[in-house]
């Protein structure tokens, strides 16, 4: 059983990570101009979002319950005396929890198009193309998903070199750090 779930569990991560690798690395969408195609994109990538996110919890939990079932069959191993095989199922079980502490790429934003806003009500505009701009500082660059993160490099003279990273989200706010330390989040506005 335990088996099934670690054969699983690696064959949906092999497949998330492909998908978010090849998601950071795709061309630009087109812009649309139709109502009803915009919807249906939005409506996409709100689902494709929300199944990410259903998928990294339950990854969490089939890990949860290989180490919870991995360590009892140590224990059993070694009470009968197979300690080559309770070995090898104590580095499988470092190695799980080596996972769990390094923590699993949370699913990012698959919908970062569109209009965001600061704590200090700046607005922030993400593009298609792959370039952001801040309205009130004039700020400007290019912005990438990775399979952990939304990264945003500014290129705009006052800023240049700075790279925001944000790793977590949370409903429609992102957080992260700057290149700077400082923490910077911003949130969606609402779509009109």
């Amino acid at each position: 059983m335990t088996k099934h779930i670690l054969q699983t569990v690696l064959l949906l991560g092999i497949l998330l990570t492909t998908n978010l690798i090849a998601f950071g690395q795709a061309a630009a969408k087109p812009t649309f101009k139709s109502p009803d195609a915009v919807a249906a994109v939005k409506a996409y990538e709100a689902a494709e979002a929300k199944a990410k996110a259903d998928y990294e919890k339950a990854v969490a939990t089939a890990r949860t319950t290989a180490i919870k079932s991995l360590t009892a069959a140590m224990e059993k191993a070694t009470k009968a005396g197979s300690l080559d095989e309770a070995v090898a199922i104590r580095d499988k079980i470092a190695e799980l929890k080596a996972e769990e502490e390094a923590g699993t790429p949370k699913p990012f934003v698959a919908a970062i198009v569109g209009t965001w806003r600061d704590p200090g009500g700046d607005t922030w505009v993400f593009t298609e193309d792959g370039k952001f701009e801040s309205r009130r500082w004039g700020a400007n660059g290019t912005w990438t998903v990775t399979a952990t993160a939304l990264q945003i490099t500014f290129t705009s003279t006052n800023h240049r070199g700075r790279v925001d990273t944000f790793q977590s989200r949370d409903g429609d706010t992102i957080k992260g750090k700057s290149s700077w330390g400082q923490a910077v989040t911003l949130k969606k506005d609402a779509e009109k």
